[in-house]
């Protein structure tokens, strides 16, 4: 049986060669990017969260064009998602600080009214979160 399997990958192994050698470089071609945020809050601070994403994340995003759709889960263990166009497609991630983050900065402080507020906002946000988990994914394009 081992002398059959070792025979067979031998004999195909040239293929698998001669196919990588006629394979040509190829980007994706008219498709978007998505970050995929998945979020779960603590029980005693879902309404909290709630209160932050109308009163400042919602506002903010509105004001400097964010793409994105929210879902709020009826099961499962996330409590919300959130899948949010990456503006530049999957260049978006070459920024350590993207021109969209400083937009959505003075938009906050324009809302916040001050740093310390926009801080303390920040602070009670990170407190209503139990787990959050981010994914980036494409539109699907079947060949």
């Amino acid at each position: 049986m081992k002398f059959k399997i070792l025979l067979i990958a031998i004999l195909l192994f040239p293929c698998y060669l001669l196919a990588q050698e006629n394979e040509q470089a190829k980007k994706h071609e008219d498709v978007e990017w998505y970050w995929i945020i998945y979020l779960k809050f603590k029980i005693d601070k879902k309404a909290e969260a709630h209160d932050i994403i109308k009163t400042y994340w919602r506002p903010i995003e509105t004001r400097i064009g964010t793409e994105q759709y929210a879902y709020e889960f009826e099961t499962g263990e996330w409590d919300l998602l959130r899948v949010v166009k990456m503006p530049e497609g999957i260049s978006t991630l070459e920024w350590e600080l993207s021109p969209m983050r400083i937009e959505y900065n003075k938009e906050f402080m324009k809302i916040a009214g001050s740093e310390e507020v926009m801080n303390e906002v920040r602070k009670k946000w990170s407190e209503c979160l139990q787990d959050i988990k981010t994914d980036i994914a494409k539109t699907f394009i079947p060949d």
